[in-house]
């Protein structure tokens, strides 16, 4: 493997585990907001919110075209 490969392999690698650790805080932040006493409708305006940010944060490391690779590297994970 090339020197270049390498750096290549590594950048894919640590997007991969921050798309993976970030998706992993997501679902435990909204298994928090479930067991909260907060009303319906505020829990829902949270979740929205955070939904709408997860997936602006995450869309960026993770293309399209790799969901497969991404897939098999955690496939517990939910694309």
């Amino acid at each position: 493997m090339t020197e270049t490969t390498e750096k290549q392999k590594t950048l894919k690698d640590l997007r991969y585990k921050l798309y993976h650790d970030l998706d992993q805080l997501y679902h435990r932040f909204f298994d928090e907001v479930a067991q909260t006493d907060l009303r319906e409708g505020d829990a829902a305006n949270l979740t929205q919110n955070i939904l709408k940010a997860r997936q602006d944060s995450l869309k960026y490391l993770v293309e399209d075209q790799e969901i497969k690779e991404y897939e098999q590297v955690f496939p517990e994970d939910e694309v």
